[in-house]
């Protein structure tokens, strides 16, 4: 897959989103209403002028909450299509890019991103992985977790 020349955002929204965020001390209702905010598909407006023209929205992570984040993201993904953006869903804990890869197919997502090796069908699939590059493939895509930005 080429991704030369995406500029993804991560764009966190849907009921994964607010059920990871509520579990942190202190999380207010008015984050709540803030990470609902992102789920609205004019919120992409903000991007306009922008040269981002990619989003990363959390897609599945194994449970059942699954099949309602995919539902409730399906406005978003569809205006963001219709923007010319293409969608990437993080596919994250339990939730393999297999079990993922039908309904992000479906949805219109351009890709899964993961840290999982598991294979996925009928959609390209980015693979993530910790700091440590010594064991990466030979590929066009190498993505890299929880870097520390300089400074």
């Amino acid at each position: 897959m080429d991704v030369t020349g995406w500029v993804p955002m991560r764009w966190p929204c849907g009921p994964l989103e607010l059920e990871r965020a509520r579990r942190l001390e202190g999380f207010t209702a008015r984050e709540a209403d803030a990470l609902g905010a992102w789920c609205d598909p004019r919120a992409l407006a903000l991007l306009e002028g922008t040269p981002v023209n990619c989003l990363v929205v959390t897609w599945a992570e194994g449970s059942a909450a699954d099949e309602g984040q995919q539902r409730a993201l399906a406005p978003l993904v569809a205006a963001a299509r219709s923007r010319g953006l293409r969608v990437v869903g993080w596919v994250d804990g339990k939730g393999g890019p297999g079990q993922a890869a039908g309904a992000a197919h479906a949805a219109g997502l351009s890709a899964l991103a993961t840290e999982s090796q598991e294979p996925a069908a009928g959609i390209d699939v980015l693979r993530f992985r910790a700091r440590d590059l010594g064991d990466r493939s030979r590929a066009d895509f190498v993505g890299v977790r929880d870097l520390v930005w300089p400074g």
